[in-house]
């Protein structure tokens, strides 16, 4: 399922306002989103204060961190970096940066862990990055690298050989600093479901066809998507410009395009759920259906066709992930905020009035659940209910939950 998540409120709004009045809102709230973002950019541009925390603070604000849902993640990359400094030494240690949404989280975890590494011991640290050009390289990828190089005064070393004779060149140079044969530490973004994942663990040696020996690291294995997403904005950190685009996973340009299960898509006066040609995409965030997060990146005769406007029946693996999303909504779902609803001090009064507007329009309300003003469990059941039905509507939450 390919679930959205929509206040009560915003739904009612979309039913009863007529078609012109819908759109109006629909561009209102497009342009406030573009610029608030383009506003963002701008000022950590000129300022450098809108997104830097001190990578020691950093560090501590992770580890003290409440959040239920990536509390213990972060422990645990956090912990997985830590034995990887103990293990192989800072200077013996480098990390994949190409500038994607993986790798952003893996930065930040390792600027943090080197930072702390260094305060106790007395030194100063800063991970040693690389980057593996490619043809075909996003602009957005090369200015997102440069401004996360200039914000947290990143060490990146940029190879455009290509990643197997570019590792090897690094690996060799470092050996050669070090005056020692041992093997690194390579600090990778890999999650489980990954392309080039298999059955790889959080240490897991290379593999045997690479030009040098290596052990990888990969502190995010068990994270989800929702899990990354949730880190970035959790605590504020840049990402690419892209992704707030539609694009859900990075790869060549001409290979890659926004991912068709963040098109937009509006309720129309039958109460189907309709594209309308040239309407944008939602950020990479929205995405509820992750299985869906490479749904993207398509082979080269896929590409052709979807770029002579047949996105939307792109055929082969993208077809079949983004089908859910394509189609007309067939169940919802509404979880009710409020203590003052579970204690009784306040009756319920939006379930009548959701079924009854779902049901005019052949929308069957499938599921209905009641929370506190909690916002871990508000997360937890909203993320529950969006993977089962293809749109849940939230109501109530007002006070330090609205």
């Amino acid at each position: 399922m390919s679930g959205q998540v929509l206040p009560f409120a915003l739904f009612l709004v979309s039913i009863f306002s007529n078609a012109i009045g819908f759109q109006s809102r629909r561009l209102l709230r497009s342009a406030m989103a573009n610029d608030r973002y383009k506003i963002l950019r701008t000022e950590s541009r000129l300022a450098n204060n809108q997104y830097r925390l001190d990578s020691l603070s950093f560090y501590h604000a992770m580890r003290n961190c409440k959040d239920t849902y990536i509390a213990q993640h972060i422990n645990h990359a956090l912990d997985v970096l830590t034995d990887a400094v103990r293990l192989y030494g800072v200077d013996n240690l480098l990390s994949s940066y190409n500038g994607g949404k993986d790798a952003d989280v893996v930065m930040h975890l390792l600027r943090a862990v080197a930072a702390k590494v260094g305060a106790d011991s007395g030194n100063e640290y800063n991970p040693k990055l690389v980057y593996f050009a490619i043809e075909d390289e996003f602009p957005e990828v090369i200015e997102h690298l440069q401004f996360t190089k200039g914000l947290y005064g990143l060490d990146i070393k940029c190879y455009e050989c290509g990643i197997n004779q570019g590792l090897k060149e690094h690996v060799e140079g470092m050996k050669r600093r070090s005056g020692s044969d041992i093997a690194p530490a390579f600090i990778l973004g890999t999650r489980k479901g990954d392309p080039n994942c298999g059955e790889q663990e959080t240490f897991a040696p290379s593999s045997n066809w690479m030009p040098v020996a290596f052990m990888r690291v990969n502190p995010i294995l068990n994270w989800e998507y929702g899990h990354v997403w949730h880190f970035l904005r959790t605590f504020n950190l840049p990402y690419c410009s892209l992704y707030e685009q539609g694009y859900t996973s990075l790869g060549k340009k001409s290979l890659t395009l926004p991912n068709p299960a963040l098109r937009r898509k509006y309720i129309d006066n039958s109460g189907a759920l309709v594209v309308r040609e040239g309407d944008s995409y939602w950020p990479a965030y929205m995405l509820s259906d992750w299985r869906l997060e490479r749904a993207g990146r398509v082979a080269k005769p896929e590409l052709v066709r979807a770029s002579s406007g047949e996105n939307e029946n792109v055929r082969g693996r993208s077809r079949s992930r983004s089908d859910a999303c394509d189609s007309v909504v067939r169940s919802a779902a509404l979880v009710i905020i409020g203590d003052e609803i579970l204690r009784g001090f306040t009756p319920e009064v939006n379930l009548q009035v959701a079924a009854h507007a779902l049901s005019s329009i052949g929308i069957p309300l499938k599921k209905v659940s009641i929370v506190s003003d909690s916002e871990g469990e508000i997360a937890a059941e909203v993320l529950r209910m969006s993977q089962n039905y293809d749109i849940v509507f939230t109501s109530g939450g007002i006070g330090a939950t609205h």
